[in-house]
Order: C-alpha cells, then structure tokens, then sequence
C-alpha cells in the first residue's frame, strides 16, 4: 500500500492552502528542506480510490485520522486522514501513522467503506504540509 493523503486534506501551496483534490502539477508547494520553507514544483501527482468494503485486508488500507491538535496545539489544525504507511514529521523524524495509533486523538477508522488517496511527490523526497502538519512526499518504490 502506498503511502497518500485521504481526498479533503488541505495541502500548503505558494498560493495557499488548497483542498488536494484540486492540485495539478503545475502548483508550487511549500515544503521543508533543512528546517527551512521552501517553494518548489511539484513533480508528480496520483491519486487511488480503494473499495476497503472488497479489500483483502482493510486494516492494510483504511485511513487513521489524526484528530486537530493531537500532535501539538494546530498540528494538525484540522482532523487529517491519511494510510497506515503515510508518515509525518514528528522532532526532526518521519514516523508512521500507524504508529502513533493512541486509541484517542489518532485511530483507524475501521468503519470506512470506501476511501480516495492522493500522492504529491516533489523531486526529492521531503516534507510539505498538510491541514497544517508536517507529512512526507510520495516516495516512487515503483508502486504506482
């Protein structure tokens, strides 16, 4: 499973904050390189819609949602939803989300039937914003 964001995940572009679904490749996001924010283009991106009610292994897919403020005040400013792979910036390291599973304020949502990812990779693999928390790029393992 790839790692994405869920569709209504509001990314940070050099024009503003935007709903993923309405990015092209032609946006400039704003990312971090070094503890710095940078513009730079986005190079490529995908999007999957998975049927998690048809999926072999739902846990495997279905979306955790890490609840507005769980990692810090306004990080996330708003409720992300993002796939058991997807890792976010966390004191300088990328960490799983599934990993930050807490019961609480980040849980699966195992009652989801269906959910739409979007992947936005950069040139390098990085860090950009999304609902105001730091999360990685798509990284091309070749699953796309």
């Amino acid at each position: 499973m790839s790692r994405c964001l869920a569709a209504g995940s509001r990314v940070r572009l050099a024009s503003g904050e935007v709903p993923i679904e309405t990015i092209t490749n032609t946006a400039s996001i704003i990312s971090i390189r070094d503890g710095v924010e940078v513009v730079e283009a986005i190079k490529w991106i995908g999007q999957r819609h998975i049927d998690l009610s048809r999926h072999a292994r739902p846990e495997d897919a279905a979306p955790i949602v890490i609840r507005a403020d769980a990692i810090a005040n306004g990080r996330p400013a708003r409720d992300l939803l993002i796939s058991p792979e997807h890792a976010v910036f966390i004191d300088g390291v990328l960490v799983q989300a599934r990993a930050l599973i807490n019961g609480g304020s980040i849980a699966q949502d195992r009652g989801a039937q269906q959910v739409t990812y979007y992947h936005i990779e950069l040139d390098q693999h990085g860090v950009f914003y999304a609902n105001g928390l730091e999360v990685e790029s798509y990284l091309d393992n070749g699953d796309r």
